[in-house]
């Protein structure tokens, strides 16, 4: 019970703080546990799952864009976990694209050894067809396959690219893409107004409001759609030996 209204008090918390400053849009906030406590990842990933795939199907979105206000979000990670928790459900085939160009990861957490990568096929104009998946036989996965890249938007700019997105809306009931930070990177802000919705990633304690506040306008000034917030690594607010008894 102490910890339901610990988690409550950072969400309203959160979205109070958003509304103040002019923001009623953002009713929506799923939070996390930090990740250094002894809780399972499993409750997360099923609270994630629950609240924003939801959000997602009923407004119709197949294609959700992670990225956060800023580079300490974990972003990469949770959108990772996202489509790992979906696969779980063998009615819904999800794809994972890494669109971060300047700090790659996915070809690392999924141990990709395979040569269909998100330049490759930009490049070759290429289907997905031929994609395989995972160790899981509905999550597939396409690595960024290149870093640094001088102008990264320019990959999203493409035919190519847009020719990708389509193929993958036709085959896969959820595309989630990996993109950097919205504040900081003009590829996430065009990104955003491809996709049918974002999800924004925040770092609790740590995310400062109106770097929040700036994410959402800059992804929304672009014609993004807004799903919903994370706020990560929320700590609750009672101490390890008491919330160990609950």
């Amino acid at each position: 019970m102490h910890s339901d209204h610990s988690k409550k008090f950072t969400e309203n918390t959160a979205a109070s703080h958003a509304r103040r400053a002019g923001d009623s849009s953002i009713s929506k906030i799923t939070s996390l546990p930090d990740n250094r406590s002894d809780r399972s990842d499993k409750a997360g990933n099923t609270e994630l799952q629950a609240d924003l795939l939801t959000q997602c199907l009923n407004a119709e979105a197949k294609t959700v864009l992670f990225t956060g206000a800023t580079s300490n979000t974990e972003t990469a990670a949770l959108a990772a976990r996202f489509a790992d928790t979906l696969s779980n459900d063998a009615r819904i085939k999800t794809l994972l694209i890494d669109c971060n160009f300047r700090n790659p990861s996915q070809h690392a957490r999924f141990r990709f050894n395979g040569t269909n990568t998100l330049i490759s096929l930009v490049k070759d104009n290429s289907g997905i067809e031929e994609i395989g998946p995972t160790a899981r036989s509905n999550l597939y996965v396409i690595p960024a396959g290149g870093r640094n890249l001088t102008e990264p938007t320019a990959v999203f700019r493409s035919t190519a690219f847009d020719r990708l997105l389509l193929n993958a809306r036709e085959i896969f009931n959820l595309v989630i893409l990996d993109a950097p930070p919205v504040t900081e990177c003009a590829e996430s802000r065009y990104l955003s107004s491809k996709v049918d919705g974002v999800i924004l990633v925040l770092e609790a304690e740590t995310t400062r409001k109106h770097i929040a506040l700036e994410a959402k306008k800059n992804i929304e000034k672009t014609g993004g759609k807004l799903l919903g917030v994370i706020l990560n690594n929320v700590r609750h607010r009672i101490p390890e030996w008491l919330y160990r008894r609950i």
